[in-house]
């Protein structure tokens, strides 16, 4: 044993003189021990997370494995070098000692490599590593009911294919990135996005979405008691009947017993000019808008099948506009509701442009200024009120406006409704027609095809409570 042991540290000294006599071997030997060492070293540091900076993980999985490929490279070609210079006995042992240690660095190269697949699946390295760029998406992707999936789940697909099509787009990033030539805001919708079948519904069953849904609507005045006023629609989101197996209400676009496909005028989709339905029959209905047939080249324009992206068009990365930015936090009492003019005057500095750096000042400086003009005595009753009021301003507006990326408020709309987009009206309008001219269906005119109004606009709270629970024994005043 005593034997064996001295041949191979005679073997490995004799390796490392043939290798280290020229400077590319000892570059390859320096390198691949260094990088070896540190590479063993952060993976159990990250692994144990006691390193979490998305960046270091760049270091950790991408940019050491590289270093010591190339290094290790530089250590078979000085050993080639320096081997053409001297002879020797043990010239097969030496081989096996080569073949082992090559196959130990492989599979140190082999865990890296790996290491940075799964690195690169990440959120954090999706959201966070392109900061300056996917800062806006990744801003509101934490704070959506989607925060805990992972961003590949819809963006990559599953198998060889789709991981290839994933690093190719990556690649053209990343050199967007260097070449500072990528959109400011990043464009939507996105065009080459996996269909919904294969990853909403995942989770997702539409057909199983049955009956009405109750919905509350919170607006407030911009008077002085900023009076709210509330709204109860019952939606028909429907899906398919237990009884029959048909289909009804909202979810009926995305039967599996009907097949819809549209042609969008422009690249947002915000305008559509056809819409073609297949019934489970085999029965065709083409609806189009006068623009569209005045198109020539129409099969030069994108077709795309109906799923659930193109009503939930932002389903995770769902930036709101200030109106009900504002709205949801006073009702949840992240502001005083009884400062005078709170929605007024936040709906006001919310709407002005600021630069990064001004944000914060601007936004506590504007709402203190307002106070102490208008209502001294409210700023000595309640300064901590308005100081906590000014940083909810300041949040709603870091969460949805970002001047580095040129996003304002409404850039990136949601399509579901039809008052702040043109929403189910992009379809649902007077202009598009079949040949014979029948008409798809005017939201504006059969609006209670989707939902019913309880009450809209109501100020008494009494009774918006009574119509949310009837039947209980409510202590409240009309």
């Amino acid at each position: 044993m005593k034997i064996i042991k001295n041949i191979i540290i005679k073997n490995i000294a004799k390796f490392l003189i043939i290798t280290t006599r020229n400077t590319i071997g000892l570059t390859g030997v320096v390198g691949t021990s260094i990088t070896g060492f540190f590479s063993v070293l952060l993976w159990f540091l990250y692994y144990f997370e006691v390193i979490e900076n998305p960046y270091m993980g760049i270091v950790v999985y991408l940019m050491l494995p590289g270093v010591f490929f190339c290094c290790l490279f530089l250590v078979a070609v000085g050993y080639y070098l320096g081997y053409k210079k001297i002879q020797t006995e043990e010239y097969k042992i030496r081989i096996f000692l080569i073949a082992a240690l090559t196959l130990l660095n492989i599979l140190i190269v082999v865990v890296g490599v790996g290491g940075g697949v799964s690195y690169m699946n990440t959120s954090s390295f999706c959201g966070e590593v392109c900061h300056s760029v996917m800062k806006p998406e990744y801003t509101v992707y934490q704070n959506s009911a989607h925060s805990k999936v992972k961003c590949v789940e819809c963006h990559k697909g599953e198998g060889p294919s789709w991981f290839v099509k994933s690093k190719v787009s990556g690649l053209k990033q990343i050199a967007a990135i260097f070449l500072n030539s990528y959109s400011r805001p990043v464009e939507s919708p996105v065009h080459h996005l996996r269909p919904a079948r294969d990853t909403c519904e995942k989770c997702h069953w539409p057909a199983k979405f049955h009956g009405d849904t109750r919905k509350l609507i919170t607006k407030y005045d911009t008077d002085e008691s900023n009076t709210p006023n509330f709204t109860i629609l019952y939606m028909k989101v429907g899906g398919q009947r237990v009884y029959d197996g048909e289909y009804e209400g909202i979810h009926w676009h995305v039967s599996k017993d009907y097949n819809i496909k549209y042609r969008a005028l422009d690249k947002r989709r915000y305008k559509i000019g056809w819409v073609r339905v297949t019934k489970k029959d085999g029965s065709v209905t083409e609806y189009m808008s006068e623009e569209y047939t005045k198109i020539e080249n129409k099969e030069e324009l994108e077709e795309k099948e109906m799923d659930c992206i193109d009503c939930h068009n932002r389903p995770t990365h769902q930036f709101e506009l200030p109106e009900k930015a504002l709205a949801d936090s006073l009702t949840l009492g992240l502001i005083d509701k009884t400062l005078p003019f709170i929605y007024r005057e936040g709906l006001k500095i919310l709407k002005e442009e600021y630069t990064s750096g001004q944000i914060e000042k601007n936004i506590s400086t504007s709402l203190r200024s307002f106070y102490d003009k208008e209502y001294p005595n409210i700023v000595k009753q309640k300064a901590a009120a308005i100081e906590k009021a000014s940083q909810e301003l300041i949040n709603i507006y870091k969460k949805n406006v970002f001047p580095e990326m040129s996003l304002k408020w409404g850039y990136h709309l949601s399509h579901i409704g039809h008052n702040n987009t043109p929403g189910c009206g992009r379809c649902h309008n007077a202009e598009m027609v079949t040949k014979e001219g029948k008409n798809i269906s005017d939201v504006e005119a059969d609006c209670d095809n989707c939902h019913d109004i309880a009450a809209e606009e109501e100020q008494n709270f009494c009774s918006i409570q009574k119509l949310l629970h009837p039947g209980s024994a409510l202590d409240c005043e009309e």
